[in-house]
């Protein structure tokens, strides 16, 4: 199936949650790699995944997909029923960073390597926001805060209502596009701006 979506002119073989059938997934890629499959592997999960899991992963994939739902402990319990995971997505987001660094794009735009982290932003969860992109920046670098080009950060938005805003690190001219939103399209970026992230 691989190869026949690389004929069919597929970008990449996404695999969406396979913490499960890692195995799998492996022996399937040295298949099709040994067939002539070239077209990037991208790992597309919630972070939940175990260390074990990603460092057999370690040369196969090429993307990292990850979300990064929650910071606390309290949301994770509450909305996941895993109070763990704001742990184990930080320790599974380090090794995926380890493995295929910052997010390296062609002349088209196309990712091709690298580390894609998105987040959903929630108007009453801004207090988790500004704790996710203090920590990746702190953590995987502040190239990693750019929006839509090299660098990987993705915040993500299902409001109809949303502005893109230019975010500063410490000042500097190196920005992130960023999609925030609140009630009025305005609570998001406010609250940023106060945290000293825009």
């Amino acid at each position: 199936m691989m190869l026949e979506l690389q004929d069919q002119g597929c970008h990449n073989i996404n695999f969406v949650t396979p913490e499960h059938v890692v195995p799998q997934v492996i022996e399937a890629v040295a298949v099709a790699a040994d067939r002539g499959l070239t077209l990037p592997i991208v790992y597309n999960t919630s972070a939940y995944d175990s260390l074990e899991s990603i460092e057999l992963m370690d040369g196969i994939v090429d993307i990292y997909m990850p979300d990064f739902k929650y910071w606390s402990a309290e949301r994770s319990r509450s909305y996941m029923k895993a109070e763990n995971y704001p742990e184990a997505a930080r320790a599974a987001i380090k090794a995926m960073h380890r493995q295929v660094g910052r997010l390296v794009v062609d002349a088209e735009g196309l990712a091709k390597r690298g580390l894609i982290v998105r987040h959903l932003v929630m108007p009453s969860g801004l207090d988790e926001t500004r704790a996710i992109l203090r920590w990746i920046g702190e953590e995987l670098g502040r190239d990693t805060y750019r929006f839509g080009a090299p660098g990987g950060l993705s915040l993500l938005n299902t409001s109809r209502f949303f502005a893109t805003y230019d975010a500063h690190w410490g000042g500097t001219s190196s920005s992130m596009k960023i999609a925030v939103t609140g009630h009025s399209g305005t609570q998001a970026p406010q609250s940023m701006h106060s945290s000293g992230w825009m």
